[in-house]
């Protein structure tokens, strides 16, 4: 596989096809990363400088150089690990300058997190100039919609992103058009299980020979329906909330001390209204913490029956079944690949997948 090197003006100033080994990965809702190992002797090692750009032709991302360091092996030789990670980690590179309150549809949210923190922020200098926005039409996206949520000064836009992202089950992406402006967008996987019946199934099984070393896991030890928060106050007068669902013996419930206090948004005074919201929003996502565990992973070859970018992709939903006739959907969250003297892989990641229901946002 040959990885192109882009300099910070996005031009093309090398094309390596000669390293130890190589591993690129693509994530979902997080930003992927990349490890190359070459030779210190390398003809291409004075173009892998720091904050250069990789691209490859398997990924329509690209990947940033952050990290290089040289190790010393009397066998091997003498090798550089470039590391780094995707254009999606430039959200990073920015905190929250004042406390955000989020209402409404989730995509305008997110638009509105990125036009105050990077397309056109209040002060010029926090600007990136060929930072872009893309509009979803993807009905997945532009159905959800917050509960109030607040995020305070100081956050880190990433880390939010991420979270917004990983609770609503969809992705982000930050590619470099041919314009070289890096256009971000949100994007839902494509359900390719046996519960619909549109478009062809993707299922990976050892029947197939594109599951090996399967691992199937479920258990109730630590699931919980019902969370009583404790907020700020003491004895009689402690703010608390309740939240989920659950009778009898079928009711299983936790308690969660909040460190949300109402004057830590922005330092300023919140009603009790607005204070009983954030309590109600953290009970909700500590509760989904503990819901029913179900692992199901394998060790997978997608070069077997489905070839990634054509029969699935990053984010989809596909149906894995093991030996033992264990059958579930997973999403695939993040696809590695690798190339050293065994050859190239590619090999997507799974994670056990459970649609939201209405009223868990």
């Amino acid at each position: 596989m040959d990885i192109l090197v882009l300099d910070q003006s996005y031009s093309a100033i090398a094309n390596i096809d000669e390293y130890k080994s190589f591993i690129w990965t693509d994530r979902y809702s997080k930003a992927g990363d990349f490890q190359l190992d070459i030779s210190v002797s390398s003809k291409y090692l004075p173009f892998l400088v720091l904050e250069n750009y990789l691209t490859i032709k398997d990924s329509e991302k690209i990947m940033i150089i952050e990290d290089i360091s040289i190790d010393s092996d009397e066998t091997e030789g003498n090798y550089a690990k470039i590391t780094g990670r995707s254009a999606e980690s430039i959200l990073d590179r920015r905190v929250f300058m004042t406390a955000n309150t989020l209402t409404g549809n989730i995509k305008d949210g997110v638009k509105g997190i990125l036009n105050d923190n990077f397309i056109n922020p209040s002060a010029y200098e926090r600007k990136i100039e060929n930072f872009k926005f893309i509009e979803s039409t993807d009905p997945n996206i532009t159905s959800l919609t917050f509960e109030e949520t607040k995020y305070s000064k100081g956050e880190n836009v990433y880390d939010t992103i991420v979270s917004i992202c990983e609770y609503y089950q969809i992705g982000f992406s930050i590619i470099l058009n041919d314009n070289n402006e890096f256009e971000f967008s949100l994007y839902s996987g494509t359900e390719r299980t046996y519960d619909q019946s549109s478009i062809p199934y993707v299922v990976f099984s050892p029947n197939y020979d594109n599951l090996k070393n399967s691992n199937y896991y479920t258990s109730i030890t630590t699931y919980k329906n019902i969370n009583f928060i404790l907020g700020e106050g003491s004895d009689e007068d402690q703010v608390n909330a309740t939240v989920g669902s659950g009778y009898g013996l079928a009711r299983r419930e936790m308690s969660t001390n909040s460190t949300k206090v109402s004057t830590d948004i922005d330092g300023v005074v919140v009603s009790s209204g607005e204070y009983m919201n954030i309590l109600v929003q953290d009970a909700k996502k500590e509760l989904l913490k503990n819901k029913v565990k179900l692992v199901f992973d394998g060790e997978t070859d997608a070069k077997q029956l489905y070839t990634y970018g054509n029969d699935f992709f990053i984010g989809d939903i596909v149906q894995i079944e093991d030996e033992y006739k264990h059958t579930g959907k997973v999403c695939i969250t993040e696809l590695i690949v690798s190339v050293d003297t065994e050859g190239y892989s590619v090999y997507p990641t799974f994670e056990s997948y459970e649609k939201r229901e209405e009223g868990d946002n």
